[in-house]
C-alpha cells in the first residue's frame, strides 16, 4: 500500500471515527456486521440498517479500504458464495 493510500485511509478512518464519537450509529454492538459470511437474508436486514443511518457516507469512504465484514451495505472482503 502506498504512502498515498495510506494517508487516504488514515484521513477516511479519522472522519468517521469523529461521526461516530457524535452519533450512534445504528450497527453499534451488533456482532452480525463483523462475521467472515453472511446470508441472504442477513445481508438484506444488515443493508436495511446501513440504509437507515445517517453516517453512512462516511463509512463507505473508509470501507474502502477494509478487507472483512458487511460496511455501508456492502460485504467487504472474501466472498465465496456471497456477495
Amino acid at each position: 500500500m502506498s504512502l498515498t493510500m495510506r494517508a487516504v485511509e488514515a484521513e477516511a478512518w479519522k472522519a468517521l471515527d469523529t461521526a461516530l464519537q457524535a452519533t450512534r450509529a445504528p450497527c453499534a454492538g451488533d456482532n452480525a456486521f463483523i462475521q467472515d459470511t453472511f446470508t441472504e437474508d442477513e445481508k438484506t436486514r444488515l443493508r436495511a440498517i446501513c440504509g437507515s443511518c445517517p453516517i453512512v457516507s462516511l463509512c463507505d469512504d473508509y470501507a474502502r479500504h477494509v478487507t472483512a465484514g458487511f460496511w455501508a451495505g456492502k460485504q467487504r472482503g472474501f466472498k465465496k458464495g456471497n456477495s
